[in-house]
């Protein structure tokens, strides 16, 4: 846009003194329209390649994380589990002077239990999902899942059982099946037992197609 206004101010002045022609100013100008979009293209592609370098990188960087909890080879036991904090405690290594981002915690949890929790950012609560989920090892103390030390468990067992589920949503490009069953190949009966397991029977009920309903991702 800049380069157009330039061709037309100065082309505009030599028309006035005389020292350049109509036709030498609109070829200038069409000369210009003519460079404009190869050089926008390759301002897109070059936004994109930064983009895509910013990608690759925190790729690697993920695929060079160490691992911060070795599997062992313990089973949980069949049935429901409980959580028991036996002093459970926890330093990041980035840690400024090793303060810890968890006290020493004392905590009972039945299997079955429901509960909040709740607290001021930078209590902690973020820190025990972590080590719930087995994504950092406790540096002090205990974290016991159905009775046994959740640094010793065997990891595919241990993952079968304990999961979590976040608070943001994702709806795929597809239907109601596709999204619940995750693409894969699951019974129908399955997948409405789940969608009223969830609670979503009045949504489910009033669905122009049920599970063959079309969601995108602003659904």
């Amino acid at each position: 846009l800049a380069c157009m206004i330039a061709v037309l101010a100065i082309g505009g002045l030599g028309l006035t003194q005389g020292w350049v022609e109509v036709a030498g100013v609109v070829l200038a100008f069409q000369m210009v329209q003519i460079v404009r979009r190869p050089v926008e293209h390759l301002t897109w592609r070059l936004m994109e390649s930064q983009g895509v370098a910013g990608a690759a990188r925190r790729i690697i960087e993920l695929v060079d994380e160490r691992r911060q909890v070795v599997a062992g080879t313990g089973l949980l036991s069949p049935g429901p589990l409980d959580l028991r904090f036996v002093g459970t405690s926890l330093v990041y290594d980035d840690a400024v002077d090793g303060v810890a981002a968890l006290s020493p915690l004392h905590l009972d949890i039945p299997a079955g239990r429901v509960i909040g929790l709740v607290g001021r950012t930078g209590s902690g609560k973020t820190t025990v999902a972590r080590l719930v989920l087995r994504l950092v090892a406790p540096t002090g103390g205990q974290l016991l899942v159905g009775g046994a030390d959740i640094t010793g468990l065997e990891d595919q067992t241990f993952r079968r059982r304990v999961g979590a589920i976040p608070q943001d949503v994702q709806l795929f490009p597809g239907s109601v099946r596709d999204n619940v069953a995750m693409f894969d190949e699951v019974d129908d009966v399955d997948v409405e037992r789940a969608l009223r397991d969830a609670g979503l029977d009045a949504w489910f009920d009033a669905l122009p197609a049920g599970l063959d309903t079309l969601l995108a991702a602003d659904s």
